[in-house]
């Protein structure tokens, strides 16, 4: 009696874990039907589909379907490429419904790559320059923009940035060559960083009290 009621209970435990997988996947082919159904409007339904298209994602959900990658998820069920999911996530992430849906879906994602241009130091938030309609482009507020001057104001400010940051480590370079050459005993000299060389200089003076030990 003890080894029928064994198997039983096993039995009942597969049947149970059986069920919660059907569960499952019944759970997650919702969630895919949902977006199929709203690609059709998917220029009002951008940010549903990106918070449902994130979920997915995160949850590793799309393994429950039996895809071993996101992406194959994406090719096999939905008419959108990979890249509009990724904005369309982006975007979702980034952005509360009210405020992405107030700009529409490509000029929400403008504002958010020209917002990521920005340093952290700089703390330029997408939901601020939305929520004020900031002047990206000087004279225009944010919901009047283009989109392609909104790109366009990106990627002088990313350069910038980029350039600023080549300062700040060519001045790091700088500093450390100083230091290790005092270190060494010898003059501090003048360091100058060009690209991929660093010049070193000593004047005449700096040697001669050198060599004179003083």
């Amino acid at each position: 009696m003890g080894k029928n009621h064994d198997v039983e209970q096993a039995t009942l435990v597969v049947a149970e874990g059986k069920a919660r997988q059907r569960s499952e996947v019944a759970r997650v082919e919702a969630m895919v039907a949902e977006i199929v159904g709203l690609q059709a409007s998917i220029t009002s339904a951008f940010w549903e589909i990106g918070r449902i298209l994130a979920t997915l994602r995160d949850g590793a959900l799309y393994r429950v379907l039996g895809y071993d990658r996101f992406e194959d998820l994406i090719e096999a069920r939905f008419s959108f490429s990979r890249p509009v999911a990724s904005r369309l996530m982006t975007v979702a992430g980034q952005l509360p419904k009210p405020e992405a849906t107030k700009l529409g879906q490509e000029r929400a994602y403008a504002v958010i790559a020209y917002a990521r241009a920005a340093s952290s130091a700089e703390e330029v938030d997408p939901v601020a320059l939305v929520r004020s309609d900031a002047p990206i482009v000087p004279g225009k507020p944010l919901s009047a923009t283009p989109v392609r001057e909104i790109m366009a104001a990106r990627r002088p400010r990313a350069a910038s940035l980029e350039k600023r940051k080549g300062r700040a480590e060519d001045v790091a370079l700088a500093r450390g060559v100083k230091k290790r050459v005092s270190q060494g005993g010898l003059p501090r000299p003048e360091v100058e960083v060009r690209k991929e060389k660093v010049v070193v200089t000593w004047t005449r003076a700096q040697w001669e009290r050198f060599l004179r030990g003083g």
